[in-house]
């Protein structure tokens, strides 16, 4: 069986209204068409008749002449007579196209590999014949071959080949004549094309706006991000990741439908230069950025273009957008700034009311039961802490002697204090400061006095501070709330409560008027412990109060104006029973309308003793820090002796003076001394308290050369890191000001001023390197601006010829192009990539096809049209031949 094309006028050869199909989509049953039947015996042939076995060996041709085609293309000079292929019978003898591939074929024949190349015939605006080959049969692109079939009423005719000799722009005769479009290209407003794409264009720029603003802005979310609260940190971040994930996709969807119908409408555009090949890959640099990096030429030729440009920022921010959003938009722990803020203290007491103290000292035996409970927990709640404090500062200057460190001379830069508040479930470290240091020059204490005075005055942190900070009424973030990762900083314009301790050394001599055993006429007995020692009877206190009744402050001694004793300071001095030996310590804390306590004790290292006094006061010359942090703990600081510092309390408080020492802390300081056994010395008892303070009494270092030890701290420093423990438990909820309201009334808050700096759940960035992403930010926005102006500017949208589907709809239904030729395998190369290309149409048929125009090539035109250095057939066939995966 044979199919030939009829030469002669091909308007002629096919009928108006007919359509045509190949003859391989009928089932071997025989349906039945017009013109042609297939018996239901008869085995399943192919296009020109050839069996199914012998379609993929050869496909017998005899040419009438030798005029080729390009590319297989069956296209013949317009100069020449139209010509015909036939079409031979499937049981001639094939010739197998593939052998002797590479030698000549003969003059005569024609195959598939040895169509005739550019250089032998090249492209000259050949019109579109009857020749065709093979593929031009399959695709059912010629009426050779194919099945005339009758249409029904109604029914839309194939693309097929209109005999009306038209030309295309291309220079080739319109094949594709009579396969009009079922569609207008142009959607109105309102089509749900349009209607979504503004819609999301809208949503797209809206929110990358908001974006935007939360970046620059950095809000702080406060509360409404916490760990217990309805939004928790997890929460928080799924929900900005996935606006963010919105925003980029919705920006991606909006820019692409912009970058189609732009491309789309200059393809369409007669006065326009078209659209090249280059050009129809820019939303793939969106939708795929790292084809840029694949096919850098495709880029390269592109992007110098304003829409280029714009295609390639377009694909750099959406790539990144996330990732900025993350790093600027979504909620991070963030430390603010330091701001002011007026915080709220409840005051539940005066500062050292040893009933308030002794009554928070939780133990399970009540005052019904022991009326000395309370003050037996205090006292072991003073030792602890105590002991524990002084054996962290020794264990500061142990460590400084092993690193071969010396200590300074000069107060202000030794060891700082040290201490722990415990709270219900918190410890709390605590560093003090030495204030008024030079008082505390020992040297010129000794020029002064030609004696040794050892005075220092410790300033310790406010222990009320840290209970605001955790109130709720001042609404601080504590890092429990955020997943304990949380941390602030809070400084406080409160008064700091502060102890002086004043050891003065003193001969025996100096010391008679006040050692009760050195008075004349003293009732005194005899040391059951150490034979010789004379000790004062059990009821030496009633004699000691005649005699302060008979002379109110006794007799003068040589240290009154050191130590403030006497009428002129209307002060009275301590009286103690004995002198204790050495390594003891003896206590007076029992001076009539004293605020002070007093303690002699004697060092093995001089034949002296030394007597020291210790009293407390609320001073303003500081403010308390405060720093929690949910890795490192909490850590409470005194801040003093700062020059211009604009949060000391006197500073904050104009005319703030320095308070008078509290009789109420002699009270508690008296607890604190005898909890830690330094009243042994009346029996010899040898505390190791006292033991150790007895070896910290300073000593001449040389003649005329008084300093403080390198090697250890004084007994004043050490007697005043064991009071700071008593100083945080008197200042636990009392006042932070310096006056003091009814004491009668009940516990109400007090105002202070306070700076604060507190982490919690920021939009900004962490880091100064993350203000690059600043600018994906902002191009996102700027790029969602133009386009929906675009879509808001323009009247409806139409088929973005760019989208995969729709420009293979087109591509099938257009001719070939002489200027693409070679890239049927590879793809296009080189000069190709440059080619402009329109969107025509067909007048009459409304047929849409893709048009060349025109076009100046490079200079490797010719290069490129070579013949190739490969076997196509070889290629296709081990790929035909082989499997698929998937």
């Amino acid at each position: 069986m044979a199919y030939t094309a009829i030469e002669g006028d091909s308007e002629s050869a096919i009928l108006p209204r007919t359509a045509y199909r190949r003859m391989d989509s009928y089932a071997a049953e025989g349906s039945a068409s017009s013109g042609s039947s297939i018996e239901k015996s008869e085995r399943i042939t192919y296009g020109l008749g050839i069996s199914e076995d012998e379609r993929d060996n050869n496909i017998p041709r005899k040419p009438v002449s030798t005029t080729g085609s390009i590319h297989g293309r069956g296209s013949i000079s317009p100069s020449m007579p139209s010509m015909q292929y036939r079409i031979t019978d499937a049981t001639s003898t094939p010739r197998n196209p593939f052998e002797n591939s590479r030698s000549e074929p003969e003059s005569n024949s024609s195959t598939p590999l040895y169509a005739p190349r550019f250089e032998d015939n090249p492209y000259d605006g050949a019109r579109f014949g009857t020749m065709l080959e093979e593929d031009d049969i399959t695709r059912a692109k010629s009426a050779s071959g194919l099945d005339e079939i009758e249409l029904e009423e109604g029914q839309q005719p194939f693309c097929g080949i209109n005999g009306n000799d038209s030309y295309n722009y291309n220079g080739s005769i319109g094949v594709f004549q009579g396969c009009p479009t079922n569609h207008d290209i142009h959607s109105s407003r309102k089509s749900w094309l349009s209607i979504s794409i503004l819609l999301l264009s809208i949503y797209s720029t809206l929110f990358s706006g908001l974006w935007l603003i939360l970046g620059f802005w950095q809000p702080r979310y406060g509360r409404k991000i916490i760990s217990n609260g309805q939004i928790t940190p997890a929460t928080a971040s799924t929900l900005f990741a996935l606006f963010a994930k919105t925003i980029e996709l919705s920006f991606v969807t909006v820019f692409v439908s912009f970058l189609g119908q732009v491309l789309t409408r200059r393809s369409l555009s007669k006065d326009s230069r078209g659209v090249t090949i280059s050009e129809f890959s820019m939303k793939t640099w969106v939708i795929q950025p790292a084809f840029m990096i694949t096919n850098f030429k495709n880029m390269r030729h592109a992007s110098l273009s304003i829409l280029g440009g714009l295609a390639l920022a377009a694909a750099f921010v959406s790539t990144f957008y996330t990732t900025a959003s993350d790093s600027l938009v979504s909620p991070h722990l963030k430390l603010g700034n330091l701001k002011g803020k007026i915080m709220k203290s409840l005051v539940k007491t005066s500062y050292a009311n040893p009933y308030y103290v002794s009554a928070n000292c939780h133990i399970p035996i009540d005052a019904a039961a022991d009326t000395f409970a309370a003050e037996s927990c205090v006292n072991i709640e003073h030792a602890g802490q105590a002991y524990q404090n002084v054996l962290s500062y020794l264990a500061t200057w142990k460590q400084l002697n092993a690193s071969n460190e010396e200590a300074s001379t000069d107060l202000s830069n030794r060891p700082l204090p040290t201490a722990i508040l415990l709270d219900n479930t918190t410890a709390i470290s605590v560093t003090g400061s030495w204030v008024h240091t030079s008082d505390s020059n020992i040297g010129a204490a000794y020029d002064k006095y030609e004696r040794l005075v050892n005075n220092v005055t410790m300033s310790m942190p406010h222990a009320a501070v840290f209970a605001a900070a955790r109130d709720p009424v001042n609404k601080i973030l504590q890092p429990e709330d955020l997943d304990g990762l949380g941390e602030y900083y809070l400084r406080a314009a409160v008064v700091s409560p502060t102890v002086n301790v004043l050891c003065v050394e003193m001969n025996s001599t100096e010391l008679k008027p006040l050692v009760y055993v050195k008075w004349p006429g003293a009732l005194t007995n005899e040391s059951v412990s150490l034979p010789g020692q004379r000790v004062a009877w059990p009821g030496y206190e009633k004699n000691v109060t005649k005699e302060f009744a008979a002379k109110p402050f006794l007799n003068r001694t040589v240290v009154d104006d050191i130590f403030e004793w006497g009428e002129k300071y209307a002060r009275f001095p301590p009286v103690f029973p004995m002198l204790p030996i050495d390594y003891n310590s003896i206590l007076n804390v029992s001076v009539a309308q004293s605020d002070s306590n007093y303690l002699l004790i004697k060092s093995p290292t001089t034949t002296n003793y030394t007597m020291c006094q210790t009293k407390s006061w609320l001073s303003p010359d500081c403010s308390t820090q405060y720093n929690v942090s949910g890795t490192s703990g909490g850590h409470l600081r005194s801040h003093c002796n700062i020059p211009r510092d604009a949060m000391a309390y006197k500073q904050v408080v104009p005319g703030a003076s320095t308070g008078k020492p509290s009789g109420d802390y002699r009270n508690v300081a008296a607890q604190l001394l005898l909890s830690l056994a330094l009243n042994t010395g009346i029996s010899n008892a040898n505390a190791s308290s006292a033991r150790i303070l007895s070896q910290l009494v300073p000593v001449l270092s040389g003649p005329g050369k008084v300093t403080l030890s390198r090697e250890k701290p004084s007994i004043a420093e050490t007697l005043a890191v064991m009071s700071a423990s008593s100083l945080l438990l008197s200042s636990r909820d009392s006042r932070l000001n310096h006056t003091w309201r009814d004491p009668n009334s009940p516990e109400a808050y007090e105002s202070f001023d306070a700076m604060l700096a507190s982490e919690e759940y920021t939009s900004g960035p962490t880091s100064n390197w993350q203000k690059i992403f600043y600018v994906v930010l902002f191009l996102v926005f700027l790029i969602n601006v133009f386009c929906l102006s675009y879509f808001l500017i323009i009247s409806g949208l139409v088929t973005d010829f760019t989208d995969s589907q729709n420009l293979f709809a087109l591509a099938v239904n257009s001719p070939p192009s002489r200027s693409l030729a070679g890239s049927c395998g590879a793809g296009p190369k080189g000069y190709q990539l440059m080619v402009p290309w329109h969107i025509g149409q067909e007048s009459g048929t409304y047929h849409y096809f893709i048009k060349e125009g025109d076009l100046q090539p490079d200079p490797e035109t010719a290069r490129q049209r070579k013949s190739p250095a490969f076997d196509p057939a070889i290629t296709y066939q081990k790929l035909r031949t082989g499997k698929s995966w998937l």
